[in-house]
C-alpha cells in the first residue's frame, strides 16, 4: 500500500490522462519484469520490481480517479466512489477465485503469465479508451 501512495503523490502535477497512461504502461512493464524475475528465480529483483509496480499502480489509479471525479458533481461523488471500489474489489476477487481453482493444474509461473495477460489487456483497454476520450 505504501508504494501505491507514493505513486499518487508523484503525479500530482500531471494531467489526469497523462498520469493514467504513464501509470498503466509502467505497471505493465513492471509486470513483465516481475515475470522475468520469477523465471530466473531472483527474489531481490522480484521485490524491487514489485515496489515499483505498486508505485505505477498508484499513478494509474490516481489519474483514473481524477479523470472520473472531475466529470462528477459533488452530489454524485459518493455513488461513483462506491461503484469504483465495488468494481475494484470484484476485479481482484474474481481472478483470484479463478486462480484458486486453477492452482492445482498450473504452477506459479503459468498463473503469473495469466495475470500478465490480464494486465496487458487492461493496459490496451485503458490506452484505447483514453485516446477515444480525446477524439470524442
Amino acid at each position: 500500500m505504501a508504494p501505491n501512495a507514493i505513486g499518487s503523490l508523484l503525479v500530482g502535477r500531471l494531467q489526469p490522462k497523462t498520469a493514467q497512461r504513464i501509470g498503466i504502461c509502467a505497471f505493465f512493464m513492471c509486470v513483465v519484469a516481475i515475470l522475468a524475475a520469477l523465471n530466473v528465480g531472483s527474489v531481490i529483483l522480484f521485490l524491487t520490481v514489485s515496489v515499483l509496480a505498486g508505485i505505477a499502480q498508484g499513478t494509474a489509479f490516481t489519474g483514473s480517479m481524477r479523470r472520473l471525479l472531475v466529470k462528477t458533481g459533488q452530489q454524485d461523488r459518493a455513488g461513483v466512489l462506491s461503484t469504483i471500489y465495488l468494481l475494484s474489489y470484484s476485479g481482484a476477487a474474481v481472478p483470484n477465485l479463478i486462480v484458486g481453482r486453477l492452482s492445482g493444474m498450473f504452477g506459479l509461473f503459468q498463473i503469473a503469465i495469466g495475470y500478465g495477460l490480464l494486465v496487458a489487456a487492461s493496459c490496451i483497454v485503458t490506452l484505447f479508451a483514453s485516446h477515444r476520450d480525446e477524439t470524442v
